[in-house]
């Protein structure tokens, strides 16, 4: 058969529901169709699909994930994988232009933080129901005797020297 014109891919893109969730034959159509018209379908349809795999409009994504800007993101909470626009199938020449290039990547705007524990420091960690869980977990026997020892190493109390806060 005949290849679909480049105006019927963007018509049937234009039908597609906004800001849901596609189901898989149709996300992996939208992927396939993205890097061919990619300049097109970002003027004339305004959409783009996102992390969550969604047809989003482009006023919601803040952020882009491509191949050279790629970052472990599976993790992240859903409302920033719905304002990420993913890149990953367009050429590296084709992310480094405008409008492409106008969303920060993803990478850029994450920082890795460790959260202040001083929460933790002001409860006592000597709540009951842990010290009783320790106590079973000390007792425990497993088909592995590594996996044993290590299960009862792990569940004895931290000294306050060990202690991880």
């Amino acid at each position: 058969g005949d290849r679909p014109t480049v105006d019927l891919v963007l018509r049937w893109l234009n039908d597609l529901p906004r800001n849901e969730k596609l189901g898989s034959d149709v996300l992996r159509r939208v992927r396939e169709i993205l890097p061919r018209y990619a300049q097109r379908i970002w003027d004339e349809c305004g959409c783009w699909i996102n992390l969550e795999g969604e047809w989003t409009e482009i006023a919601n994504l803040k952020y882009s994930i491509s191949m050279q800007s790629l970052s472990a993101w599976g993790h992240l909470f859903q409302t920033i994988k719905r304002q990420t626009a993913d890149f990953q199938r367009l050429p590296a020449a084709l992310t480094t232009v405008e409008p492409f290039s106008k969303l920060p990547s993803l990478g850029s705007e994450l920082q890795d933080q460790v959260q202040s524990h001083d929460l933790l420091n002001s409860v006592s960690l000597e709540t009951p129901w842990l010290t009783a869980l320790g106590q079973g977990l000390s007792r425990i026997v497993t088909e592995s005797e590594e996996r044993t020892a290590r299960i009862r190493r792990n569940a004895l109390p931290f000294p306050r020297s060990r202690s991880p806060f």
